[in-house]
């Protein structure tokens, strides 16, 4: 009886540390997804018009999550099992070419909502008002699709290397930044102009905030891991070497 008591599984232990993981990814990715669903609310009192376009610009946005987080998946795989080999260089070659796939899906998207705002909008709707909106939100939050992927890459390292919370606190830091400039550039406060949809430029200076907190901290002496920002992208020892050993 002794014997088979000392041999069972140590629940209380494994539920406490797959939670001490899995809460905080769990919480930074429904803070993550509540971005564009929080410029919907926000837009909401300048009509239904306006709360349409945002909704369909939501959808092409989450098209391009689709795209990128397959690379992300993947990559997150590669990552842990090279960290716990202790093998840096191999993180690095790694993250070099995930990174790399996720910034082609992101180039795309933003080149489409910056350059072809028009043909986006006229593919989830046909109707001129919708239409209209839509393309000057597109075209505000376009050029965040890159910081938004660079961060998303980031925050996969971040979690993969012992480090789950730091991209928890970026994504309250990032939807906290978002809300305030809405509220902010939507009707114009404290003499600023009310951009109505162009609150768009609070979304992009959203993922430039949650950005610099990943950077600051991967590039922190307490870090883990500490990658070189430029050595990440040695794509050429990652394509000729290979991303496995």
């Amino acid at each position: 009886m002794a014997s088979r008591r000392s041999s069972a599984f140590p629940w209380k232990e494994f539920l406490r540390n797959v939670a001490v993981i899995a809460i905080p990814i769990a919480l930074q990715n429904l803070l993550t997804t509540t971005g564009s669903m929080v410029d919907t609310m926000m837009i909401a009192p300048l009509g239904e018009l306006s709360v349409g376009a945002v909704g369909l610009c939501a959808q092409f946005s989450s098209l391009m999550f689709s795209g990128y987080w397959g690379f992300m998946g993947g990559g997150m795989l590669f990552f842990a099992q090279y960290y716990g080999a202790k093998d840096d260089d191999g993180v690095n070659r790694a993250y070099g070419m995930t990174l790399l796939c996720m910034m082609a899906d992101a180039v795309l998207f933003a080149a489409l909502a910056l350059f072809f705002p028009e043909f986006v909008m006229r593919v989830y709707t046909d109707k001129p008002a919708i239409q209209e909106i839509g393309v000057q939100y597109l075209r505000m939050v376009g050029f965040a699709y890159p910081l938004q992927v660079y961060a998303m890459a980031m925050s996969s390292l971040l979690r993969t290397t012992d480090r789950v919370r730091i991209p928890l606190y970026g994504a309250i830091a990032s939807v906290a930044t978002n809300v305030v400039l809405n509220w902010l550039l939507i009707f114009g406060r404290f003499g600023l102009p009310a951009m109505g949809t162009g609150c768009g430029a609070g979304h992009g200076l959203r993922r430039r905030s949650e950005r610099s907190g990943h950077s600051a901290a991967w590039q922190s002496p307490e870090a883990p891991l500490s990658v070189p920002r430029f050595q990440a992208l040695r794509l050429a020892q990652g394509l000729c070497g290979g991303i496995l050993p």
